[in-house]
């Protein structure tokens, strides 16, 4: 066994070692077994299944009453009984152990850093420790649900030593069961306190660093390791030279551990083990000091609540640990102070310097128009993309690599790209927000002729040859937390590649040396303002707005989205539309694409679709957005526009029938009843409109994917109209030209299992030395053709206002 320096942080369990919690588990269980019509069970027979988890406490007590194949065949409904009876009577039976505060606080004195780690769900931990006021005394807190694995994987423990940012070897655990005496030394924990009882039957020797105390004189009253936390509080001092083990002699444990000191072990009274060996002997050294900063502040993500913290340790034990369990992709992090620096300045250093940008993408939010959200995303240029193109009616999928194509697929492009996701197997790195890698780019409008099979042969020209749908591979990416001035850079080693983890040590380390460099940014001077034109003349439109309401009138269909594009020569550097369009037009969705040979820029108000998980739970979100107004100059005109709004006939039937079609979306993918309309008509406002909104959420049915999801509610109701399927076909007979990009979808599928995506409206396409900005307006029956076609015009105003900004020179005078 290696010898260890001083402890300098303490991992604690939660059950059985700080809190009684059998009354608990005995309520949840009898709950449980009187559900399902079988006796009853006593707390005594309870207290021996402490620390085991959920399903094995089940499993065992249904066993004990059933014959195995009934257990079996009963255990999923059994296990769902019992977790919803647990939900509600956590905390209601349970008792904390005594002298435990006296035990937590004993460590503080010397300044060891606390984390608490459980296999129990964190919202049910946390309301725990807050109940016996144990919160204040742990920097960090780990729920069974706030990582992918539980004990007795290593994985809790050393997320806590990496959370804590101290070496496994330094830690010292404390425990009630075998799942934490196997967690704590696979994690390499230098030393551990466990009850000795099945850690011996397995055949713990003294050769596997096991010995053993006496018997506890009152076991009703503890258990082994709140033994250990009360014996600390009884303790007039800890120090280095006086081990806070002495105090333990009496009580049942197990002590696994080799230092390097001499000092007496106070294990030998009464015992013939441990065996003097020169040079050292079996002991726990306390007293080196942890880093300093204020005691008893508790953190489950880091300083601000939600920052992620003391990500950038992963040790290489830990990572060829994951390699081991089978991941594929693996998440090394390094941590940086962001306070001076912008996310646009930060693309400039990271991305920009190779492949000029491409295959790179920025993603920023502005909260309601008004502030900025709590994170921003880089991706670093990428090596790998997958693009769809409609060739005679099928769907092409491309994967390329370093600009070469290394497969091809043809058929639904939805299904390829979710065989190609589930190829990639990532460790999932706790504290992170929800997208940190994955898949980002942009599914296009003309992908629903993958979805409606009978629109496959009536796409309009494609006279721009885009991709319909093109997602890149990002594994390497940087995360601003803007609340806490941070940057998280995130590198995804592949460990079947050779020195995997060094090399992507290497490259965080290349990564950090960019933020040093002095940025870069695009000045761009005057050009020359050019003009527009359109694929759609005036007239043309009017004449295809009259033929929607003629269908319309013919009760075909209730509302179309009919639109235009308008096409602007534009050869000015594509980053200075986005600066100065994120300037003009704040919004919850801005992102700048480089895909190589062409670029997207936009600045979206309306989500499509958002899925997520939400206390343990996969909820789908739609929030439809229609019904404008400009925002006033004072705020008694801002107020009565927006009274104009709401009470504009047209405006509110429209929007409507638009929550009427999301709840349709999510009703096809949702559990039975859960669809809610959580917000209905509200006012959103942003920098020079404000919208009503609406929010339609509900709990994904079980095995429902990203793609089933996709499927459900693209495109936008918002931009197809209702009937969806009719509004689709007579866009395909009424526009002139592919819609591409818009109308479809951008953003991002994470490797962490959840989506996000905006609708992509307010959206520009540079290609070809063109800038192409598209509109649409929603036709009802009693639609004036002239103001519809004057409604698509003032919405791509926002991306051409901006170009020409840039073409007055957007740092003239800077």
């Amino acid at each position: 066994m290696r010898a260890i320096g001083p402890v300098e942080a303490a991992i604690i369990d939660l059950d059985g070692t700080m809190v009684d919690t059998a009354g608990d588990f005995t309520a949840a269980l009898n709950a449980m077994l009187g559900e399902l019509e079988l006796p009853s069970i006593a707390q005594s027979e309870v207290i021996g299944y402490v620390g085991k988890g959920a399903e094995h406490l089940v499993r065992s007590v249904l066993s004990a009453r059933l014959p195995y194949a009934d257990a079996a065949r009963r255990f999923d409904a059994a296990l769902t009984a019992y977790q919803q009876a647990y939900a509600a009577v956590n905390g209601r039976h349970t008792r904390l152990y005594p002298d435990v505060i006296g035990g937590l606080d004993a460590f503080g004195a010397v300044r060891i850093k606390l984390a608490c780690v459980t296999n129990k769900p964190l919202r049910f931990a946390l309301e725990l420790l807050e109940q016996y006021e144990l919160r204040q005394h742990f920097r960090v807190v780990f729920g069974g649900d706030s990582l992918p694995r539980k004990k007795p994987d290593p994985l809790p423990m050393l997320a806590a030593c990496d959370a804590l940012g101290v070496r496994p070897a330094r830690a010292v655990s404390i425990g009630d069961s075998e799942n934490d005496a196997q967690a704590a030394r696979a994690a390499g924990l230098a030393t551990l306190i466990v009850p000795y009882g099945e850690l011996a039957a397995r055949g713990g020797t003294p050769a596997d660093g096991v010995a053993r105390g006496a018997v506890a004189s009152d076991p009703s009253q503890y258990r082994p390791g709140s033994l250990a936390l009360a014996s600390l509080a009884r303790l007039s001092a800890i120090s280095r030279r006086s081990p806070p083990i002495a105090a333990l002699q009496p009580l049942p444990f197990v002590v696994f551990v080799v230092a390097p000191t001499s000092c007496p072990s106070p294990l030998r009274t009464g015992s013939s083990w441990p065996p003097r060996s020169e040079g050292s002997s079996r002991c726990i050294r306390f007293g080196a000091q942890a880093a300093a900063g204020p005691r008893h502040r508790f953190r489950t993500r880091g300083v601000v609540p939600g920052t992620p913290t003391g990500l950038a340790n992963m040790t290489e034990f830990e990572f060829q640990s994951l390699a081991n369990d089978g991941y594929n992709r693996i998440p090394l992090i390094a941590e940086a102070l962001a306070d001076l620096e912008t996310p646009l300045s930060l693309y400039l250093k990271l991305a920009q310097p190779e492949r000029a940008g491409a295959h790179s993408f920025l993603l920023e939010s502005v909260v309601g128009g008004e502030r900025f959200g709590r994170y921003s995303f880089i991706g670093l240029p990428a090596r790998t993309l997958l693009r769809t193109q409609q060739v005679g009616g099928a769907g092409i999928t491309e994967v390329v690599r370093d600009g070469q194509v290394i497969e091809t697929h043809e058929g639904d492009p939805f299904d390829f790209i979710a065989q190609f996701q589930a190829r990639f197997k990532v460790a999932q790195r706790p504290g992170l927000p929800r997208f940190c890698g994955g898949l980002a780019g942009y599914f296009g409008y003309d992908a629903v002729r993958f979805i409606e099979r009978k629109l496959a042969h009536s796409t309009p020209k494609d006279d721009l040859g885009l991709p319909d749908i093109q997602l890149l591979l990002t594994e390497e990416v940087a995360v601003i937390d803007n609340l806490a001035g941070k940057l998280y850079l995130i590198v995804y080693a592949d460990p079947g590649t050779p020195e995997a983890y060094t090399r992507a040590k290497q490259r965080l380390r290349e990564l950090r040396s960019r933020l040093r460099s002095p940025v870069q940014p695009p000045v761009t001077s005057a050009t020359v303002r050019t003009d527009t034109y359109r694929e759609f003349a005036k007239d043309d439109y009017l004449a295809a707005v009259r033929k929607a309401k003629e269908s319309i009138a013919a009760g075909e269909l209730m509302q179309v989205q009919i639109g235009q594009r308008i096409t602007k020569p534009f050869r000015d550097n594509p980053l200075s539309l986005y600066r100065a369009l994120r300037s003009l037009n704040p919004s919850p969705y801005m992102y700048f694409y480089n895909f190589g040979d062409f670029q997207v820029v936009g600045a979206s108000p309306e989500i499509l679709v958002r899925q997520e998980q939400r206390g343990g739970d996969p909820i789908v979100t739609i929030r439809p957005l229609a019904g404008t107004r400009a925002r006033g100059n004072t705020p008694e005109r801002d107020a009565q526009l927006a009274t104009e709004l709401l009470s504009d006939p047209k405006e509110i039937a429209e929007h409507v029938m638009l929550i009427d079609l999301a709840r349709n979306d999510v009703g096809r993918i949702a559990q039975t009843g859960s669809v809610v309309v959580t917000d209905k008509m509200v006012i959103e406002k942003y920098s020079h409109v404000q919208h009503i909104v609406s929010s339609v959420e509900g709990k994904l049915k079980p095995g429902i994917t990203h793609f089933d999801v996709l499927r459900a509610t693209f495109p936008a109701g918002t931009l197809s109209g209702a009937p969806k399927v009719r509004a689709l076909e007579l866009i395909d007979e009424l526009e002139p030209v592919k819609r591409g990009l818009y109308g479809g979808a951008v953003g991002y599928l994470s490797f962490s299992g959840e989506m996000d995506l905006a609708i992509t409206i307010r959206t520009g396409v540079i290609h070809g030395g063109n800038l192409y900005a598209q509109a649409a307006a929603g036709i009802v029956a009693d639609s004036v053709p002239e103001a519809e076609w004057q409604e698509t015009e003032n919405k791509a105003r926002a991306v051409l206002r901006a170009a020409e900004h840039v073409q007055d020179g957007l740092d003239a005078g800077c």
